[in-house]
């Protein structure tokens, strides 16, 4: 019996042996494997190359030459052709900030008395002095002044100081000393107003500066203040307005070559869509360059076909004939951009539109002239810019 256990115990083992051997063999064949997705090989790939994709010009319907009703050549004689039939006001006209650093009075030189004070505008301007019990040292006046900075958002503020020793008016610095200080306020601006907080703010402030240095301050009420400002308002709104003529362009147009163009024609950047005819040169009593006062055109990039060209009516000096030099410039960058002119809303022009806008603009400027400001004058481009 012991013999016939150790025959079967043999046996056991040998038939494990060869079922190990079996399973292992079987795992390594290939034809056992579960079926997988066929897959090509990374070579049978073909990534398409830039060669394969040609550029191709952008079509362009080619009109009819209608020059005679839509271009309006500058070297000849103004056809009386119109280029809109109404006003555009535009309240996102866009305007440099004025600084208030005390070493520069101004973006615009003033007219000067001859005690170096800007002549002041009634129409626009209110004045306060402050007269010190003593001398003041810039230093102390200047870091008081400097309170101010935050009305120069939505106004116009400019500070001039009486020099104690050099017995004459400057803009005050940290070096001089000074027995009283002028502050000349424009309340409104053709980029903002003060609002009824701000106002009485400003007063907060003139108060502290008089108590601050012993002074005795001269100037309006907060009431008349007011009113000038709603006054300033409403001829804002009213006279605010712009003539536009639109090019559409035949073919896409980058800011890079708006800019070029702009550049080439005259304009002056205020920012990559916004160029600015240059205005008249303004000089001091010496002939020194101060600065330009605003030109009358503008020049925006609306999108990739679409040029604005504006004229800023009350800016313009009526004697000039700005309704040609809104034409004129059109027709120069209108050329050079391939587009063709329209309306600014849009609409073709006809031959009856110039007149009427010329009519308009005459009823325009009488108007102005009797609501006190003068076409083209600094105190419309004070207000109007």
């Amino acid at each position: 019996m012991d013999s016939l256990y150790i025959v079967l115990i043999v046996l056991l083992v040998v038939i494990a042996g060869l079922v190990l051997f079996g399973f292992k063999w079987l795992k390594k064949q290939p034809t056992m494997r579960q079926p997988q997705e066929k897959r090509e090989p990374l070579e049978a790939k073909v990534e398409p190359e830039f060669t394969e994709i040609q550029p191709q010009e952008p079509q362009v319907s080619v009109k009819e030459n209608k020059e005679s009703e839509v271009k309006i050549n500058p070297t000849e004689s103004l056809p009386e052709k119109p280029l809109v039939n109404e006003k555009e006001c535009d309240q996102e006209h866009q305007s440099t900030d004025v600084s208030l650093d005390f070493e520069n009075v101004g973006l615009i030189e003033f007219d000067k008395n001859q005690d170096g004070l800007p002549q002041v505008d009634s129409f626009i301007d209110e004045v306060f002095k402050i007269q010190f019990k003593n001398p003041i040292p810039g230093k102390l006046l200047v870091a008081e002044l400097s309170a101010f900075r935050e009305f120069n958002e939505n106004s116009y503020i400019r500070f001039y100081a009486f020099d104690d020793n050099q017995k004459h008016w400057f803009v005050p610095d940290s070096i001089g000393v000074f027995s009283s200080v002028l502050i000349y306020l424009q309340p409104v601006t053709g980029k903002g107003q003060l609002d009824d907080l701000s106002v009485a703010k400003f007063y907060q402030i003139l108060q502290q500066v008089e108590l601050e240095f012993e002074g005795i301050m001269d100037g309006p009420d907060q009431m008349d203040v007011l009113e000038r400002i709603k006054k300033l308002s409403r001829f804002i709104q009213e006279y605010g307005a712009q003539i536009s003529l639109l090019i559409r362009s035949a073919r896409k147009i980058s800011i890079d070559e708006f800019e070029k163009v702009c550049s080439e024609v005259g304009f002056k950047r205020c920012d990559s869509k916004h160029y600015e005819k240059v205005g008249e040169l303004l000089v001091d009593e010496d002939g020194k360059r101060v600065g330009n006062r605003k030109g009358i055109l503008a020049c925006r990039y609306i999108d990739e076909n679409n040029t604005v060209i504006s004229l800023l009516v009350g800016l313009s000096l009526p004697e000039k004939d700005p309704l040609r030099e809104l034409v004129i410039a059109t027709n120069a960058i209108s050329a050079m951009l391939d587009g063709e002119i329209f309306c600014g809303n849009g609409s073709e022009i006809d031959n009856a539109m110039f007149s009427t806008v010329r009519s308009e603009m005459k009823v325009f400027y009488d108007s102005m002239r009797k609501a006190g400001v003068e076409p083209g004058s600094l105190t419309a481009h004070r207000l109007l810019d």
